[in-house]
């Protein structure tokens, strides 16, 4: 039986310079197979994980016939992603800007519990950062856009709900005022 697997190389710049340590992933996917409940979410069927050389490339060999799906992870940067069709693509350059980021703290009540810091923007998704003891939490990576605000939390609730406008590659401070439930 003839091997079909194939191979697939690629670097990651941050900003326009190769970078160490970025996490790559690479999926694929069985036609037709979803996650029950979740429409248009289907499960892996194979994947692969790699991290970054020193010049910022990576290597997959033994990928499956068929197309990969290929996301990249680096602390502080927003999360890359390609799609390769299969066997034959050019090496991929998969370029990260460098995102917004969050520090914080909850203020108003001693949190005793975890607490769960909530960041929702309409379809991007949902990020969450706990904290407890210090009630300080933080986000890094995150795109530009408008966020809601909110906290999950068996002992303290939000004040007044909560929004953020978050500006590219911006650093931004916030205290989120909270009270007993």
């Amino acid at each position: 039986m003839k091997d079909m697997s194939w191979e697939l190389k690629g670097q990651v710049l941050a900003e326009g310079v190769p970078t160490t340590g970025a996490r790559v992933h690479a999926a694929q996917y069985l036609p037709g197979i979803a996650v029950r409940g979740l429409p248009g979410v289907r499960t892996s069927d194979f994947s692969l994980s790699t991290v970054c050389d020193t010049e910022g490339r990576f290597h997959f060999v033994g990928l499956r016939p068929g197309p990969a799906s290929v996301r990249v992870h680096l602390s502080g940067f927003i999360g890359g992603h390609a799609f390769v069709e299969g066997p034959g693509a050019t090496p991929l350059v998969i370029q990260l800007e460098r995102g917004a980021s969050i520090r914080g703290r909850l203020e108003g009540f001693a949190v005793k519990r975890p607490v769960s810091v909530l960041l929702e923007a309409d379809q991007r998704g949902m990020w969450e950062s706990g904290c407890a003891g210090t009630a300080e939490f933080e986000f890094d990576g995150l795109p530009p856009g408008l966020y809601r605000i909110r906290l999950e939390s068996e002992e303290v609730e939000l004040v007044e709900p909560g929004e953020i406008l978050l500006e590219p590659k911006r650093a931004h401070n916030l205290v989120l005022k909270v009270r007993s439930r």
